[in-house]
């Protein structure tokens, strides 16, 4: 009974220890009274002499809160019995900061003092205030104090302070590089931020190579690295103007390193339809990994658009296509930091061919495709050719949507070689397609589905489940197995050697089965129903199949900017990524991942 008694006692007294203790002090009241005596110097048995002032406190209190203070007060040192312990190795100010902090918990930090009050608990072996300093330093970076507390964070190892400093430099760039703190820096932290994809610059590359050259002219001997620094500049991102004009600084013209990459650059600027063929880092567009979306005026009424938007974000800005042209059944490839992108005019129906370079933000007209305006075309990307496939014939009238006339459907196919700027015709495909899916694994072009002729009286055409191959080398289409499900305005990705193919439409229907073509067994296989926005939408690989935007015709047509994952590994598919939306509507989308992404234009609208 006793014992039980006693162990009743003991609990009751650790349940009480954290809100009231004996004759109603807490804890808090203990340390408050502690404190009280500190400040007025009663009771206290040691004081620190440190810079001409004194600071009292209890070897108690000190020895509880840091293994330092027990160690000097409980060893055999001098200091366990000295009513006086000189402290050469800090500051006044930090000494007070920290033993305030232990008596009152209340840490209180500035710019100016963390330094001091980190070196103090770092050495006083007090982690609790070690690590509250490093969570302040990582609150309040700014032009100011990036390159303090990023030092801090190498001299402590502070991993996480290091990487988002330097994250915090390179997204501020311009401004940062201006400072007097910038041109105080090493070389090899100013090549580590030229060098760095995620280098974040207001207009143009332009301001990369200012910032290396004011580096370089802040001290006479630094014109000895100006070959390594200015090898970090993307030169090739310059138009040929401003190549011209940096040309003669004499930064360039005393490098025969700095002359060889001016060379390159203007060799680049000149070939022109060549570009997209030379992927070097000199051309490598700076920014995050992330998505292009190109929407249709039909998307935003009035409005064409290119979008970008980060990976699992929401979308980051906004640049115009072209003013006042409207875009019609878009379908594009990307190559390298190039997006290539075919329509029609709406109110022409005249075909286009542009190409966007993500690097500069600059588009360029192309070659048309040598046919009268074709629209409901479908397109894929082999080396160095894009094939263009089928596709309607649109004359005086606006034929679209539901108005397909079997007489206007195509079975043309056509090769674009992308550095000489050329359209070719290749065999005709073995029925007329529109609406159709195409990729290619390989040096083999698939094209599944879409709507086609039939030999009726009824103007109506029909949604086909017909695949075809077309063999590159042997200049051959081949009949393949029809997949299970008719459908066109579907979207069709290929990963590996498999055909993956989503959405549709069949008879004004939605069709929700996802399919898959293996091409090694030549089988078609069902994996999944599920329902999304699949007519008219498009897709990209990324870490999966995203598929995006569209138009739902359950309950009446709608357009919807929801963004949709597929899961290859388990087959499923997410109804909508972490919220993550298209900007527009998404109708007629063409959407694709590029390898960067650049925040350059001033006139970008950021959504968070």
């Amino acid at each position: 009974m006793v014992i039980e008694a006693l162990l009743i006692f003991q609990i009751t007294l650790n349940e009480m220890a954290d809100k009231e203790m004996i004759d109603g002090l807490t804890p808090s009241d203990i340390m408050t009274g502690l404190a009280e005596q500190r400040d007025t110097g009663v009771l206290c048995d040691v004081k620190f002499e440190v810079g001409g002032k004194l600071i009292p406190a209890h070897r108690s209190v000190l020895a509880a809160a840091s293994p330092f203070f027990r160690g000097m007060f409980t060893a055999d040192f001098k200091e366990k019995t000295d009513d006086v312990v000189k402290m050469n190795d800090l500051t006044s100010d930090a000494l007070n900061v920290v033993i305030e902090a232990v008596y009152r918990h209340n840490l209180v930090l500035s710019n100016e003092l963390v330094p001091e009050v980190l070196h103090a608990s770092h050495m006083l072996q007090m982690n609790g205030i070690v690590e509250k300093c490093k969570a302040y330093m990582m609150e309040n970076l700014s032009q100011l104090t990036c390159f303090t507390f990023l030092g801090l964070g190498e001299k402590y190892k502070f991993k996480d302070l290091i990487s988002k400093a330097n994250d915090f430099v390179l997204a501020n760039f311009v401004e940062i590089s201006k400072s007097a703190e910038f041109k105080n820096i090493s070389k090899q932290a100013l090549c580590y931020y030229l060098s760095s994809d995620t280098l974040n610059f207001k207009s143009n590359e332009i301001e990369t190579f200012e910032a290396a050259q004011r580096w370089l002219e802040a001290e006479e001997d630094r014109m000895q690295f100006v070959g390594e620094v200015m090898n970090n500049v993307r030169f090739m991102l310059l138009d040929a103007n401003t190549l011209a004009e940096i040309s003669d600084r004499v930064a360039i013209k005393n490098s025969s390193e700095c002359q060889g990459l001016i060379r390159d650059a203007f060799v680049y600027q000149a070939n022109i339809y060549e570009q997209p063929l030379k992927a070097t880092y000199q051309n490598r567009p700076r920014g995050k990994e992330g998505v292009l979306t190109i929407e249709e005026g039909y998307s935003t009424p009035g409005e064409s658009g290119v979008y970008h938007g980060l990976h699992k974000q929401n979308v980051a800005c906004h640049t115009e296509v072209n003013q006042g042209f409207l875009l019609e059944s878009l379908s594009g490839v990307k190559l390298n930091n190039f997006v290539f992108l075919f329509g029609a005019d709406d109110s022409s129906h005249l075909p286009f061919m542009m190409r966007y370079n993500v690097s500069t933000n600059i588009w360029v007209d192309l070659k048309p495709f040598p046919k009268t305006a074709t629209v409901g075309s479908t397109c894929t990307l082999v080396n160095e050719y894009i094939y263009l496939l089928g596709g309607m014939f649109v004359n005086d009238g606006f034929i679209f949507g539901f108005n397909y006339q079997k007489q206007f459907i195509s079975n043309l196919a056509y090769h674009y070689l992308i550095p000489a700027n050329k359209w070719q015709k290749i065999g005709n495909i073995p029925q007329p397609l529109a609406k159709s899916a195409s990729c290619s694994i390989g040096k083999v072009v698939h094209i599944t589905g879409g709507v086609s002729p039939v030999q009726s009286e009824s103007l109506y055409v029909p949604e086909t489940n017909k695949h075809y191959s077309y063999d590159i080398p042997g200049s051959l289409w081949l009949t393949k197995p029809p997949m299970r499900h008719a459908r066109s305005g579907h979207v069709m990705e290929a990963v590996d050697s498999t055909l993956y193919v989503f959405g549709g439409e069949d008879s004004d229907a939605d069709v929700e089965v996802i399919e898959s073509f293996d091409t090694s067994s030549e089988q078609w296989t069902e994996i999944q129903t599920a329902k999304f926005s699949g007519i008219f939408s498009s897709a990209f690989v990324w870490d999966g199949i995203y598929l995006t935007g569209g138009l739902i015709r359950e309950g009446g047509a709608y357009c919807v900017n929801a963004i949709h994952r597929f899961d290859i590994n388990s087959g499923c598919i997410a109804e909508q990524e972490n919220g993550l939306q298209l900007p527009g509507n998404g109708h007629f989308s063409a959407m694709m991942v590029l390898p960067k992404l650049l925040y350059r234009d001033p006139n970008f609208q950021t959504y968070d």
